[in-house]
């Protein structure tokens, strides 16, 4: 039940039409999801440069694995608009595993590149994002193992950010393609 939410969070993009692919080079960075509550947003990702929403793509995805391990949905609600549908499906998945007093194991975020072209309207980025999750194990109140899900690697996504408060919020994310 809960690794379904996760799986079709994790791979469905926006039901919008998906914009360009492009390739780009990897990175290398390993978000530590260790917060229990919204951290605020690094101010390296809060910059309104490209720089800034390619540092913000990697924040979400940190904030993403942090809001299942540790059962809080606000971690992305509040770095997340209500027109991100992929947003909201992380969201409700989190909820879900909350409501269970589920305990989650694995589920990083590795993300292998994120790069964002020239701002063409300051208050608006776009950011091409790849990454890998690790597997996932979920365990209830009483430490047995109710559910797991697989690694999932080779996933590139485009996400539209916009500017809200003086940081970036997500608007959209659409899944551009994922290797087998």
């Amino acid at each position: 039940m809960w690794l379904g939410g996760l799986v079709v969070a994790l791979l469905a993009g926006c039901s919008q039409d998906e914009p360009p692919a492009s390739t780009l080079p990897p990175l290398s960075v390993a978000p530590s999801p260790s917060a229990t509550s919204a951290e605020p947003v690094p101010s390296a990702a809060q910059a309104a440069t490209p720089q800034g929403a390619a540092e913000f793509a990697r924040f979400f995805y940190g904030q993403v694995a942090a809001g299942f391990q540790t059962q809080n949905p606000d971690l992305v609600a509040e770095i997340s608009l209500p027109t991100c549908e992929s947003c909201q499906r992380y969201i409700q998945s989190i909820a879900d595993v909350k409501r269970d007093a589920l305990r989650v194991e694995g589920g990083d975020f590795e993300i292998t590149f994120a790069s964002a072209p020239a701002l063409e309207d300051p208050q608006k980025a776009r950011v091409d994002v790849g990454w890998d999750f690790s597997s996932v194990a979920y365990f209830d109140v009483a430490n047995n193992q109710v559910d797991s899900g697989p690694a999932v690697t080779g996933v590139e996504e485009t996400m539209l950010l916009q500017r809200r408060g003086g940081s970036w919020v997500v608007e959209a994310l659409f899944q551009v393609r994922k290797r087998p």
